[in-house]
């Protein structure tokens, strides 16, 4: 596939078939539980050289909606998670990951080794490389926490709260975050 639009002379150049392809997926499903709960199961896994944004004012857009993954190249990701609802149209929610992340390898000084395809800035690949071949593996274990509350139809008002626990590797920090947010739709 290969995107040219007359405005933006910027090319993207996705690779569909042969030696140099590089797959990416987003799969899950989710089933309604007795008592008002209901819960569902993610992967996520996208290849080195993978399209990914990191920044929503640049990233390649389609209806306003960013093209890439934010996980980024060479990662993957599976997730659980259950959901009560509760009255008053209020939900609480639990969701479990775990992944890993195969970065480009740096030395002492944060220089790059080596091109594996685990860089969000890398678009290009010289060769083939196998999902997280001589990459530097960091891996995690995320816990979010989120409750919602629409108290008019439209109006949601959610809180959402989750921690990070890196068990390998070193580059990726520790995170603990809280998230505010108000939706208002018509």
């Amino acid at each position: 596939v290969f995107v040219d639009d007359a405005d933006d002379q910027s090319d993207l150049f996705i690779p569909t078939s042969g030696r140099n392809a590089t797959r990416a997926f987003d799969a899950g499903a989710t089933g309604a539980l007795t008592g008002g709960l209901d819960g569902g199961v993610r992967y996520v896994r996208l290849e080195p050289f993978a399209y990914a944004h990191f920044q929503a004012l640049n990233a390649l857009q389609q209806r306003g909606f960013p093209l890439g993954h934010p996980l980024g190249p060479n990662a993957d990701a599976a997730q659980f998670w259950l959901r009560s609802w509760l009255p008053r149209r209020t939900t609480l929610t639990l969701a479990v990951t775990r992944g890993r992340k195969g970065l480009n390898p740096v030395d002492q000084e944060g220089n790059t080794i080596a091109n594996v395809g685990g860089g969000f800035l890398e678009d290009r690949m010289q060769e083939p490389f196998a999902f997280l071949q001589g990459a530097d593996v960091q891996e995690w274990r995320e816990v979010e926490i989120s409750a919602a509350v629409e108290p008019w139809r439209g109006v949601r008002v959610s809180l959402r709260a989750g921690a990070r626990d890196v068990t390998r590797g070193g580059r990726m920090l520790d995170r603990n975050w809280a998230h505010l947010g108000l939706r208002v739709g018509f």
